[in-house]
């Protein structure tokens, strides 16, 4: 069985992946990762190598309570234009349907 030859990348290639997860905190290292076309865990390696973040992507902080009423608030907001839109949609449904009989 043949072994898959790794991709060997520049020090300073490193780096700026690494200056990148920095410069964008609110991007997982999955979504950086598939952004800059490398293993999730290789991104992982140079990051902590270079001190730039040690959270993990796993871990999500619990929502506040505050955001959870703005959650719930719009999303009751889509909701109810939703229904209109459906509302909307089955009477021009009708509409043309008696056209055609």
């Amino acid at each position: 069985m043949r072994r898959k030859r790794s991709r060997t990348y520049t020090p300073e290639f490193r780096k700026e992946c690494a200056q990148y997860v920095h410069n964008n905190p609110d991007m997982t290292y999955a979504e950086a990762a598939e952004n800059l076309g490398i293993p999730q865990t290789t991104l992982q390696k140079w990051c902590s190598n270079h001190n730039v973040r040690l959270s993990i992507d796993t871990v999500e902080e619990p929502p506040t309570v505050s955001s959870d009423r703005e959650l719930i608030r719009r999303l009751q907001e889509e909701n109810r234009r939703l229904k209109m839109e459906a509302e909307i949609l089955k009477k021009a449904a009708a509409f043309f349907a008696k056209d055609q009989w």
